[in-house]
């Protein structure tokens, strides 16, 4: 059995809400269990979607200096999404999630803009050294990968300064951990490049709190 959840949904937001933040090098939480129930997350693995992506990616530096390429898909509701992803992304863009996870990051999410979305990264995508746009307030990241290998890359790295050497801390994409990271002008952080030795695709949903006055037809990513 998994921890009570304070409303209808697979997340456990007391265990959100009531986690620890790391401080350093810059706030951020790496959490396992928020997804309570074994079998609904294996159900979430098993049934991760494959279609309906579209690749996104900057080969030159953008405004936060970012270099990317990755497979984004923004629809939830799609005719070939099981069922069991309905709970979760509706819980997701509830105010009971967004004052749980806000209460984590030390942070007001009150009028502030979600946006959720899947993500696969396949063999050669990245996401280079950056801090986020100043719009961003705080993203969370969950994984669906039954297991990763290790050596094969995609591991979410915690950097210490725009350069990927500064490593501080280095997260495995595996089902059943997810990751809080709280925007500041220091937050850099990268997904290393997944290795072309793997066959498969490196699975996350992404959660993202911008500003009030974001456009999100030019900040989201």
């Amino acid at each position: 059995m998994g921890h009570p959840t304070t409303q209808s949904g697979p997340l456990d937001l007391d265990l959100i809400r009531n986690a620890e933040l790391a401080g350093r090098p810059w706030p951020h939480c790496v959490l396992t269990g928020a997804i309570t129930d074994q079998a609904t997350l294996d159900e979430m693995v098993a049934s991760f979607p494959d279609q309906g992506f579209q690749t996104v990616r900057e080969l030159n530096p953008d405004a936060e200096g970012k270099t990317f390429e990755v497979g984004v898909r923004n629809d939830l509701t799609g005719a070939d999404l099981a069922p069991v992803w309905t709970p979760f992304t509706t819980q997701l863009r509830s105010e009971h999630y967004r004052r749980a996870v806000g209460h984590l990051g030390g942070v007001t999410l009150e009028g502030s803009q979600c946006v959720v979305a899947f993500y696969r990264y396949p063999p050669q995508t990245w996401l280079g050294p950056h801090r986020d746009n100043r719009y961003k307030i705080l993203t969370h990241v969950f994984y669906f990968n039954a297991d990763w290998p290790a050596g094969a890359g995609g591991d979410l790295l915690i950097l210490d300064g725009p350069d990927a050497g500064s490593l501080r801390r280095r997260v495995c994409p595996r089902a059943g951990t997810s990751v809080v990271i709280v925007r500041g002008d220091d937050s850099w952080h990268a997904v290393q490049k997944v290795s072309d030795e793997v066959t498969r695709a490196r699975l996350s949903v992404s959660v993202v709190f911008y500003t009030a006055d974001a456009d999100l037809t030019k900040h989201v990513n």
